[in-house]
């Protein structure tokens, strides 16, 4: 599965993701899966985030065995929700 439908999203820029915050949406690629999240918390480039199901499309869906929160790092993160899902 890929990621394919970010081109509709913000790109993920050094400047933007040392702005992310709590409340900031991501997307997130995961090996083959890929998924939004919330930002729930950022720690020296270690994110945790509530995986946001309801923002999945076709292209953009988590692999079954996730739980609804992840941790993942900052070069996972494909796309942000900026001016769509949140403000940057």
């Amino acid at each position: 599965m890929s990621c394919d439908d970010r081109e509709n999203f913000v790109a993920p820029t050094e400047e933007l993701l040392n702005n992310l915050g709590p409340g900031c949406f991501v997307q997130v690629r995961d090996g083959q899966s890929c998924f939004w999240a919330e930002v729930s918390s950022v720690n020296e480039g270690i994110f945790t985030g509530v995986v946001r199901d309801a923002l999945a499309t076709p292209k953009c869906q988590r692999k079954p065995s996730s739980t609804g929160t992840e941790i993942f790092r900052r070069d996972q993160i494909v796309a942000l929700g900026c001016d769509r899902y949140c403000w940057c």
